[in-house]
């Protein structure tokens, strides 16, 4: 519906804008002939001003200045309510209520009185207190030529001192007026803004009005859209409207104070908009020109739905229980090719999120930032062996996503320092350290310091196994032992003995350690085994035992393990020992035995284990004579 309207609120609002009754209301700027800029004090130029009040007011010693030159006005000089004064000379064309060539009221050069420059310019008015009250400034103003302007005294006017600055806000921009020959620069309606120029013919002393009705119409670029969105004003309104109020659900919205304003909503509901347009003279009101629905805004729920950072690189399962028609992932803000369902599992580093493509006003999710972290450390050498007394530095350093920020060392399970990226190893045993990186993953790396032998010693073979002296006896090492040195000088890895020796050789082990021996032979001689066929224990010294003799001189040294029983003919048991020192003297529990054939089984045998009787010695027939 639109109304047509003279809005007494606009203007009583304009008026309270500029802030008093009096304001410059039009002015000739760029004269029509000769005395344009010219003819001083006598210029073509004039200005007008306007009594926006309903009464009759006192304007002597107001004052009006472009900081070049200042008209104060004389004594007596009033303005009727509603009224117009002219402020010119006989050059103007027009007729003048305060003649500056005549009235004695102007300070400044006779170069500069009363002229208005075409191009750049400003026009301030002032009380008879010196304060501003109106201004207008064209082409962006002379205002660097001085900052105050100092008036002379005229009559009961005294001297003024009033500042020229761009910084007061009653000064308003008005056109240019530089192409503007003959023509004014006006308030499009009395008293009011906005300011216009070159469309009417000048009307000095009476009213500016052009009365042209004004027609209110606009459109707006949607009509339903979600929370937080914007639409965008499109304003058709006809008749030069300068003034603006838009109406949001019939109430006026000052922060829309513009000709086409960009509506944004943070809220949803339904929001009916109205304009009433004005030129200053009349008025007009479109209501209810335009509804839009703002329907509310959701978001997507995703979980997990913080950043991290995942030390394990195990993969990220994401899902959500909003609901939508279709569901796209999106990694960095890219959709992710094929994943459309209500979960997505993450493996890569990169910022996720989810959308809704199909569905309106349903919000992306917040993103989230997953940092995959393979911390990675490597303490080296990995393993090392180590001879008694040497020691291995060992290592730290960083394989991937470090640095290591802190380092806790262990031997063997037990802390040793932190802190540190090397180690200087001395126990054998397992190193680790447990290193973090600024993320808070963590990574453990281990070296074993080996020991080569604890009591690195060769050890000497007898490569005869003998276990006793029949002949020259071998000794040797183990062949893989290097840098060999026996005690007679010699280097091979055996060497042959003669006779029970005391023999020292030194060598590298196979870890390249120092090591040495000592071995000690002492063998007995070998037995020389004699079984006698006969004995006779007749107390004559001779041949009085059954014995075995093992050596030349009777030793049985060399005799590990031995054993004999002797039977009678009958089979009867009648003497055993394990001692080959403890011999039968041919008696039967202290009785002598009889004489006769007897039956004897015996066992013999070296250290080794070798037997030291041949298979014919190991049983056979004697005879016991007396």
């Amino acid at each position: 519906m639109k109304v047509y309207v003279l809005l007494a609120a606009l203007f009583v609002s304009s008026i309270s804008s500029i802030g008093q009754c009096v304001v410059i209301n039009e002015v000739m700027v760029n004269a029509a002939g000769a005395c344009d800029g010219s003819c001083t004090p006598n210029t073509g130029e004039w200005i007008e001003l306007y009594n926006n009040c309903p009464f009759t007011l006192n304007i002597e010693c107001y004052i009006l200045t472009d900081g070049d030159f200042s008209i104060t006005l004389p004594a007596g000089t009033t303005i009727p309510g509603n009224g117009f004064i002219v402020i010119g000379s006989s050059n103007s064309g027009v007729a003048v209520d305060v003649n500056i060539g005549t009235c004695g009221c102007t300070t400044g050069p006779n170069a500069q009185v009363g002229i208005l420059t075409n191009s750049a310019e400003q026009l301030i008015l002032y009380d008879n207190l010196g304060t501003i009250i109106d201004g207008i400034v064209w082409g962006g103003g002379q205002w660097n030529q001085q900052t105050s302007f100092t008036t002379n005294s005229f009559g009961i006017c005294p001297t003024f001192t009033v500042p020229v600055l761009s910084v007061f806000t009653q000064i308003q921009t008005v056109p240019a007026q530089a192409n503007n020959d003959g023509l004014t620069v006006f308030r499009s309606c009395d008293g009011v803004n906005p300011w216009v120029s070159g469309t009417l013919l000048p009307s000095p002393g009476a009213s500016n009005n052009s009365d042209v009705p004004v027609s209110a119409s606009f459109s707006l670029s949607e009509n339903s859209v979600c929370e937080g969105d914007c639409v965008q004003v499109t304003n058709t309104s006809e008749g030069n409207p300068g003034l603006w109020t838009w109406l949001v659900n019939g109430v006026a919205d000052l922060t829309l104070d513009s000709i086409a304003p960009n509506i944004c909503f943070n809220a949803p509901g339904v929001y009916t908009y109205s304009l009433i347009a004005s030129n200053g003279c009349s008025a007009d009101t479109l209501i209810d020109g335009a509804t839009v629905n703002v329907i509310p805004l959701s978001t997507l729920n995703v979980t997990p739905n913080v950043d991290d950072v995942v030390c394990d690189n195990s993969p990220t399962v994401f899902s959500t229980t909003s609901i939508c028609s279709t569901y796209q992932w999106q990694m960095n803000g890219v959709d992710i090719a094929g994943e459309i369902s209500d979960s997505y599992t993450a493996t890569a580093d990169g910022v996720y999120s989810l959308t809704c493509p199909n569905d309106i006003c349903i919000a992306p999710s917040a993103p989230v930032e997953i940092d995959y972290q393979n911390f990675q450390t490597e303490l080296s050498p990995a393993s090392t062996v180590l001879c008694i007394g040497e020691s291995q530095q060992l290592t730290l350093s960083v394989l991937s996503d470090g640095p290591a920020v802190n380092n806790e060392w262990t031997l063997n399970g037990n802390p040793l320092t932190s802190g540190f990226t090397s180690f200087l190893g001395v126990d054998m045993g397992v190193y680790s350290v447990i290193s973090s990186n600024p993320d808070g993953c963590t990574y453990t790396a281990s070296a074993e310091l080996i020991s080569a032998n604890n009591n690195p010693v060769i050890a000497i073979q007898n490569l005869t196994q003998s276990g006793c002296w029949d002949g020259p006896t071998t000794l040797g090492i183990d062949p893989t032992y290097s840098n060999i040195f026996w005690y007679d000088g010699s280097s091979d890895f055996t060497i042959e003995l003669l006779s029970n020796s005391i023999v020292s050789v030194s060598a590298l082990d196979p870890n390249g350690c120092d090591a040495s021996g000592t071995y000690t032979i002492d063998l007995p001689e070998c037995a020389n085994l004699v079984v006698p066929n006969i004995f006779s224990p007749t107390n004559d010294s001779f041949n009085e035992v059954f014995q075995l003799v093992f050596a030349g001189d009777g030793s049985t040294t060399a005799v590990a393990n031995y054993s004999i029983q002797i039977f009678n003919r009958w089979g009867t048991l009648v003497f055993e020992s394990t001692d080959p020192d403890n011999n039968w003297n041919g008696t039967i529990n202290g009785n002598e035995a009889s004489t006769g054939v007897y039956y004897y089984v015996v066992n013999a045998e070296y250290a080794n284990g070798e037997s030291i009787l041949s298979p014919e010695q190991r049983s056979g027939w004697f005879q016991l004579v007396r």
